[in-house]
C-alpha cells in the first residue's frame, strides 16, 4: 500500500531536515548583501540617480525587460519567417504598402510588424515608408537552414503554452516529442520512412554550419575512415568529404534514415567515398572498419543511461588508440549559458528526452564508457558547437 500524501510530505521534510549544507562562502555573503540591497526600492532609485551606477542600473533593467519580452521578440521573428518577409526583401527595399499586400496584412498591422522587426535589426528602415533587410535579416535571407529551424519552433511554442506542467512532469509528451519520432520510442529501428522524413529534412538543412565548425575545431586528416554515427541523410559526411580530401567516410543511422542517406549520397556523386550502414546505436550494431567515429548532436538528445550505452557501443567498435569525436552545443560556464542551460535545457525537456551537458559531464560519461585521453578542442563559435575527442 502506498503512503498517503501527508506521510510522503513528512518523510520529505524529515529528509530535508537531515541534509547537511555547507556554510556560506565569503563570495556567497557578498552576493547575499547585494541581493538584499537590490530588493529595496529606495536603493534601486538611488542607483538609477547616482552617476557612476546609473549605466549599470539601466543595463540591468533593459536585460530584465528582454527576458520578459523574449517571447514577443521570438513571435515577431516567427511571423516574419512565416510571411516570407526576408525572401521578399532579398530583391531590394519595399514600401510598407507593398509588404502589406505581399503578407495580406492591413497597413497598420504591417507598420507594427516592421517597426518591431526593425527594433530587432531584422529589417532596416531606409526612408519614410521603405524597409530593407537588416543585418540579422540578411543572415536569415541567406540561410534556409536557420529559417527552417525557426519555422520548426512553432511546435516548441505550442508545447510550452503551460511551461509549469513540463517542469512538474505532469505533461509527458507534446508535438515536439512526436516530431522527433525516435524520442522515447522503445523500437526506433522499426520506424518507417514517413516517421523520419520531417526530422531528417530539418537536420539536413542545418548541417552546413555544423560541418564547418567541426572541421575548424578538429582535424580529421590523420584518419583513413571516419564514421558519422547517427549521421542522418549524410549531409555532414557529404560536406566533410568535399572539404577534407584525406579520409573516406561512412554514415550510420536507423534503416529508413539510411535509405534516405543512400539516395542523397548517390545523387551527390559521392557513393565512392561515403558508405552507408543501417542499424540502431543502442544495439551495438556499429561496423568496426573505421578508425574514427563522430557523434554530432547526438548525446544531448539522450538521457544519461542511453548516452552511456551509445558511447559503450562506439567503444566496442573501435580498436585501442582509435578516436571518437563528440560535437554538440554544451552547457556550463565554458559555453554560452543561454544556449546550453536555458535554451537546450527547456527544448530537450519538451522533447521528453535528453539533457544539455557540460564538457565535464561529457568527459565523465566518456570515462565511464572506457575512453581515455579526453580533451576539448578550441571552438570557433561555441554558440553553435563545442568539440571533444577521446581515444578508445
Amino acid at each position: 500500500m502506498l503512503p498517503d500524501k501527508d506521510t510522503q510530505s513528512n518523510h520529505l521534510d524529515a529528509a530535508q531536515s537531515l541534509e547537511v549544507l555547507p556554510g556560506p562562502s565569503w563570495l556567497d555573503r557578498i552576493f547575499d548583501m547585494r541581493n538584499a540591497l537590490v530588493m529595496k526600492p529606495a536603493f534601486r532609485e538611488w542607483a538609477a540617480w547616482f552617476y557612476p551606477s546609473r549605466f549599470i542600473a539601466r543595463r540591468q533593467t533593459e536585460q530584465l525587460f528582454d527576458v520578459l519580452a523574449g517571447f514577443v521578440y521570438s513571435q515577431i521573428l516567427q511571423t516574419c519567417v512565416q510571411l516570407e518577409l526576408f525572401e521578399l526583401l532579398k530583391t531590394g527595399p519595399k514600401s510598407v504598402s507593398q509588404i502589406a499586400r505581399h503578407a495580406e496584412l492591413e497597413e497598420d498591422a504591417a507598420w507594427r510588424l516592421l517597426n518591431g522587426a526593425a527594433a530587432l535589426k531584422l529589417v532596416h528602415r531606409r526612408r519614410a515608408n521603405m524597409f530593407a533587410l537588416g543585418a540579422r535579416g540578411a543572415v536569415l535571407a541567406g540561410d534556409p537552414g536557420l529559417v527552417a529551424m525557426i519555422r520548426h519552433h512553432s511546435l516548441l511554442y505550442e508545447d510550452l503554452s503551460n511551461p509549469v506542467s513540463w517542469f512538474r512532469g505532469t505533461t509527458k509528451s507534446g508535438r515536439l516529442s512526436r516530431f522527433w519520432s525516435y524520442s522515447g520510442n522503445e523500437l526506433p529501428g522499426e520506424l518507417d520512412g514517413e516517421d523520419v522524413t520531417a526530422y531528417s529534412q530539418l537536420m539536413t538543412s542545418t548541417q552546413h554550419m555544423i560541418a564547418n565548425e567541426l572541421l575548424a575545431s578538429c582535424s580529421l586528416e590523420r584518419h583513413k575512415r571516419v564514421l558519422d554515427l547517427g549521421g542522418g541523410e549524410g549531409e555532414c559526411a557529404i560536406r566533410l568529404a568535399r572539404a577534407d580530401t584525406g579520409p573516406d567516410f561512412g554514415v550510420f543511422d536507423l534503416p529508413p534514415v539510411a535509405a534516405r542517406a543512400r539516395a542523397r549520397i548517390l545523387k551527390e556523386g559521392l557513393s565512392g567515398r561515403i558508405k552507408v550502414h543501417s542499424g540502431d546505436l543502442m544495439c551495438g550494431e556499429i561496423p568496426e572498419e573505421y578508425d574514427c567515429m563522430l557523434l554530432v548532436r547526438i548525446l544531448h538528445d539522450h538521457n544519461d543511461e542511453d548516452a552511456l550505452q551509445i558511447l559503450k557501443s562506439a567503444k566496442a567498435a573501435l580498436q585501442p588508440g582509435q578516436r571518437l569525436v563528440v560535437a554538440e552545443p554544451m552547457a556550463g560556464k565554458s559555453s554560452p549559458e543561454l544556449v546550453g542551460d536555458a535554451y537546450f535545457g527547456v527544448y530537450l525537456l519538451a522533447m521528453a528526452q535528453g539533457r544539455p551537458r557540460s564538457p565535464k559531464q561529457n568527459a565523465e560519461l566518456l570515462q565511464e564508457a572506457g575512453f581515455g585521453a579526453i580533451r576539448e578542442h578550441k571552438p570557433r563559435n561555441p554558440l553553435i558547437l563545442r568539440v571533444m575527442s577521446a581515444t578508445a
